[in-house]
């Protein structure tokens, strides 16, 4: 069994809460972002690492994509001015371990979601 499968079997038996296993080559960052509690992050749970791969368990943040949401019409002065202050939070966070989010766009798989009004990206 290698760690993808091990990593699957796990969340199965251990959490309730929907969760995402992602593949990367980033596990620094990832293994950062443990400690890290942001409304606009998603949580990471697990980092694991053999021979050389790395798989993580990530929240998965339901809900629509900021382009799914433009799409739908103008977004009020209020609303674009809560939606940027959140995805800047965001950053700021990551930016201040050191860490650049190289995939943020509106359309992004990985970025902003909407989640109990936060966004997360």
């Amino acid at each position: 069994m290698d760690i993808y499968d091990s990593l699957l079997s796990a969340v199965h038996d251990e959490y309730d809460r929907v969760c995402l296993i992602k593949k990367s080559e980033r596990s620094e960052v990832y293994r950062k972002l443990l400690a890290v509690s942001c409304p606009n992050l998603p949580q990471i749970m697990e980092v694991g690492e053999k021979e050389g791969k790395t798989v993580l368990l990530e929240e998965y943040v339901q809900g629509d994509t900021l382009g799914e949401i433009l799409q739908g019409g103008l977004l009020t002065a209020a609303q674009a001015k809560q939606i940027t202050c959140q995805l800047c939070m965001a950053l700021w966070v990551l930016h201040s371990m050191g860490v650049v989010h190289r995939d943020v766009k509106p359309d992004s798989k990985s970025g902003c979601t909407s989640r109990e009004n936060n966004f997360v990206i």
